[in-house]
């Protein structure tokens, strides 16, 4: 019988694909709750505050959410929802003996729109110094529910305290009960790391083995090896009773790509754990799915389960899929300086560890792996071969250039030219280029949707057309807010 694990504290591991470290909570005894068999019959009274208030929308997507359904009872069924929070874009406090992030995590179980049951935790992630943190580091983050069957949707959201910004993720869950007579497959949790543990009161262990799941369902470079695990239950149990294990790779149009070698193995229990792992060096990048199948020998019943995941190799083309995961293949078309152009633009929307880091790649190749995981990391919607957020960045940059530009400068990298690439068109522009009682011509630009309602006042010091940001009530902004009295009337 397998004995699944629910235990209340949350392990936090920092996953690095090759390797992982285990990172101090900011507050120890952070719970994760694990419900009872009937805690999602209906929806009940929240005890979980909304943790989105003053943060504001971040503009990058810097996490993924997945789940998985295991057997628990007749009656019911085990829900694991995990996150996979990206670190390389989580902001950093600088401290004296290192450097910190500071994220909290909300899940919400819902039904109906109403909130069921649901889990918040803060957490701390110290380094020592900035060389330890490099591209391709993931935080791993689990939520356990027991569920009866219906339909839910499941929320996450993981808020960046140092950044003040969030992101959030949904999933829609159809939960229905594992039969407790017929043979039937779990669902395939893929992970970056699976090894045998002892530490039982680990979230992450699964029947002795300690399960880092990937949610992004990604792996290539720097992530090469996928790992699965899944659970078969119902087999036939005897003297000399086996069971076969067929695994294979399909492409999109569901034709075999890679098949491993099938294992037969004696049914030691009716439950048992099937789990493995195999490199995607022979894959090319696009869109694949996994399919496991079983066959319980005495009685000749053939069951499979299978789930989509994503390859994708720097510098490799993409192949025409139903989801691409990545546009990598769009920076083999752009030329050196086209790419080193690029990431001159997008320093405006990196968190400050990141740019750091990035002004320090010296070679045009590392450049477009770091602008295809930038883009893929902040991709609003995977499931079109284009990142809609580049290609309206990019539009707004040529926009400036093409009204904001002087003899001495191009129009993304003036004043207002930052502020129109960051975010778009204003609301309203308060014009006062000729305005008797002003020394100086200003102008006011007016958001509406952000931050409740914000503005930028730029003045043109100099009578030349070049506008100067002078005063802003958009927090990180400059904030002058005598600023007629000392730019534009002249005392």
């Amino acid at each position: 019988m397998i004995v699944r694990i629910n235990c209340m504290f949350v392990l936090f591991s920092l996953l690095l694909y090759s390797s992982f470290a285990v990172a101090q909570p900011a507050q120890p005894g952070a719970d994760t709750t694990v419900m009872d068999s009937t805690s999602l019959e209906a929806p009940v009274e929240s005890t979980v505050e909304s943790t989105v208030t003053g943060p504001v929308l971040s503009q990058f997507r810097f996490f993924n959410a997945d789940y998985s359904l295991f057997h628990y009872s007749n009656s019911a069924v085990q829900m694991e929802v995990y996150a996979l929070i990206d670190r390389q874009f989580l902001a950093l406090d600088t401290l004296e003996n290192g450097v910190q992030a500071h994220y909290q995590i909300t899940f919400k179980v819902l039904q109906n729109d109403s909130l069921v049951t649901g889990d918040s935790w803060t957490r701390t992630d110290f380094s020592e110094s900035l060389d330890s943190r490099h591209s391709g580091q993931r935080i791993p983050e689990m939520a356990q529910y027991i569920a009866v069957p219906g339909d839910y949707q499941v929320e996450v959201v993981v808020v960046d305290l140092v950044a003040n910004v969030y992101q959030s993720d949904e999933l829609t869950v159809h939960v229905e009960l594992f039969s407790p007579t017929e043979l039937v497959i779990s669902d395939i949790t893929y992970a970056s790391m699976i090894q045998r543990s002892d530490d039982f009161a680990s979230e992450f262990n699964h029947n002795g083995l300690l399960v880092l799941p990937n949610a992004e369902r990604i792996f290539g470079t720097g992530n090469n090896t996928l790992y699965y695990y899944s659970e078969v239950y119902n087999l036939t149990v005897g003297d000399s009773t086996e069971y076969i294990v067929q695994r294979e790779v399909l492409n999109d149009r569901r034709q075999v790509e890679l098949s491993l070698p099938p294992r037969h193995r004696h049914i030691p229990a009716p439950d048992i754990v099937e789990y493995g792992s195999f490199d995607v060096d022979e894959l090319n990048t696009g869109s694949y799915i996994f399919q496991i199948t079983v066959t319980d020998v005495a009685s000749g019943i053939v069951v499979s389960q299978e789930r989509p995941f994503w390859v994708y190799f720097v510098g490799q083309e993409v192949r025409p899929v139903y989801r691409i995961p990545d546009i990598g293949a769009d920076f083999n078309m752009i030329s050196d300086e086209e790419i080193l152009q690029e990431m001159e633009w997008v320093y405006y929307i990196m968190p400050s560890n990141v740019a750091r880091a990035a002004r320090e790649i010296d070679s045009p190749e590392a450049r477009r792996a770091f602008l295809a995981q930038f883009w893929r990391a902040n991709d609003p919607d995977q499931d079109t071969p284009i990142c809609e957020l580049r290609t309206e960045y990019l539009s707004r940059v040529t926009e400036a250039n093409a009204r904001f530009s002087s003899f001495t400068r191009d129009g993304w990298e003036t004043d207002r030219g930052r502020v129109y690439v960051l975010f778009g068109e204003p609301d309203h522009i308060d014009d006062h280029s000729f305005d008797m009682d002003a020394n100086k011509a200003y102008q006011i630009w007016e958001f509406d949707a952000i931050e409740g309602g914000v503005h930028f006042v730029f003045v043109d010091r100099t009578n030349n057309g070049n506008y100067v940001q002078v005063h802003s009530n958009k927090e990180g902004e400059i904030y002058n807010p005598n600023w007629r009295q000392t730019e534009v009337q002249g005392y």
